[in-house]
């Protein structure tokens, strides 16, 4: 959209390390052809299942944003908004996470399947909630928000619960795309203003999209009777039953609370804070064109999440639940919130320090993934490439094949046409020469 290196960049990268996925699917289709069949359900006992499987694995990761292909998710925030709604809510980072659940019952015959996934979606989950409470473009944070809830619906399929993935897939498409909408509500209003740290005071200008964006991040959060709690609060508590060990539970509730705390960061920054750009610019909410759609998804995100969790949950037999538990997950989006008010309000925390933009670079660039993963897998293939093209296709190549038969055509063409030349001189001088001699012989 925006004319610029930066997002040519930024699709560039999206659409190379998607190819990757492309690739994989497109190598367990060929694996799936050696057997004669694509029907996975034929295939529990056949030598290329651990190959079909660990293609299918590596493609729902890309597709996702997993660890380590996450860079191109904040990056394709270069997009407009409307685009990044769709993308984020239904489309193409959630096509990795179907794969998994329409594949479920066969990639989880693979014994290592389960507890590589978990321990991939905890990783994507822990790197986006920091990385979001460093981030100061708007657009990134709900970026890397998504990126944290998809890190959830793995971690759930790691955990055994393909239908909490689900059902968390479709009441995060819900606020998420509501999320995105009301953000780009501000950016336009603010003359295309991403920085948290220019926004402020919108509260008293746009209530209406300030109203719906704290829907939506409440909803992110958890918070109770939304629709995200319906399902969230599922996986935090399968979570707690699962035989998964303590450090890797922590780090779930741990990945949890950080979602609470940048979704109040992003508030006080953004909504209840004081403004610092263009005083004198008054902000209105957007026509009626682009709000109702928010106000509907607003609705939805109140009061359908309780109507949907009893189209993917059966609640036919009894728990035995502590009341502990219970508390504890309400609680780690608690503690999230308070931490979030008291770091991000205390006067002590200035931007400005050597440490702050020491931790600020190294969680906002997502851990360098981008140098350590994203570029050599980009720039590998591309060098490969380059090289491919010049010293085969350009060189060996093309000197063994179309320019070298031409070479060879046009020397022999002229090599004949000179000898053909050459010959009707040389037999023109033999006449010469041969009535010279038999005039000089009759004349003696």
């Amino acid at each position: 959209y925006y004319q610029s290196s930066k997002s040519l960049s930024a699709g560039m990268l999206t659409a190379l390390v998607n190819r990757i996925g492309d690739v994989m699917l497109l190598l367990a289709i060929g694996f799936s052809v050696l057997q004669g069949h694509w029907n996975v359900l034929f295939m529990w006992d056949t030598e290329l299942s651990v190959l079909v499987i660990f293609c299918i694995l590596v493609a729902g990761m890309t597709k996702s944003a997993q660890v380590p292909f996450s860079s191109w998710l904040p990056a394709a925030m270069a997009a407009p908004t409307p685009v990044s709604a769709l993308v984020h809510s239904s489309t193409l980072v959630t096509a990795g996470v179907f794969l998994f659940i329409r594949f479920f019952p066969f990639v989880s015959s693979f014994s290592g399947f389960s507890s590589s996934l978990l321990f991939v979606s905890v990783l994507t989950m822990l790197m986006a909630g920091i990385g979001a409470n460093y981030e100061f473009d708007l657009k990134k944070v709900i970026a890397l928000s998504t990126l944290s809830q998809l890190g959830v619906m793995m971690a759930s399929l790691g955990l055994g619960a393909p239908y909490l993935a689900l059902f968390h897939l479709y009441t995060h498409a819900l606020f998420k795309a509501m999320l995105f909408l009301c953000a780009g509500g501000i950016i336009h209003n603010n003359g295309d203003i991403q920085d948290l740290r220019c926004l402020g005071g919108l509260w008293s200008q746009m209530p209406l999209s300030v109203a719906c964006l704290n829907v939506a991040n409440l909803a992110l959060c958890g918070a109770p009777f939304l629709s995200g709690f319906y399902s969230k609060d599922l996986i935090l508590e399968s979570s707690l039953f699962s035989p998964c060990n303590f450090l890797m539970l922590l780090l779930i509730f741990l990945a949890t609370g950080m979602t609470a705390a940048y979704s109040v960061r992003l508030s006080i920054y953004s909504l209840w804070g004081q403004s610092n750009h263009r005083p004198l610019h008054q902000n209105f909410d957007e026509s009626g064109e682009a709000t109702w759609p928010i106000v509907i998804l607003a609705l939805i995100s109140l009061f359908v999440g309780k109507q949907m969790q009893g189209l993917f949950v059966e609640f036919n037999c009894s728990y035995v639940f502590p009341v502990g538990y219970k508390l504890l997950v309400v609680g780690v989006g608690l503690v999230g919130v308070w931490l979030s008010v008291v770091i991000w309000r205390s006067p002590a925390l200035d931007e400005n320090r050597v440490g702050f933009n020491s931790l600020s670079g190294f969680f906002s660039w997502m851990w360098f993934l981008v140098p350590l993963c994203t570029q050599p897998v980009v720039s590998g293939p591309l060098r490969a490439g380059g090289n491919f093209f010049k010293y085969l296709d350009q060189g060996w190549f093309e000197v063994g094949g179309g320019s070298g038969v031409l070479f060879m055509v046009k020397e022999g063409s002229r090599g004949s046409e000179f000898f053909q030349q050459k010959l009707v001189s040389f037999l023109v001088m033999m006449v010469i020469w041969s009535a010279v001699l038999i005039l000089f012989w009759v004349v003696l």
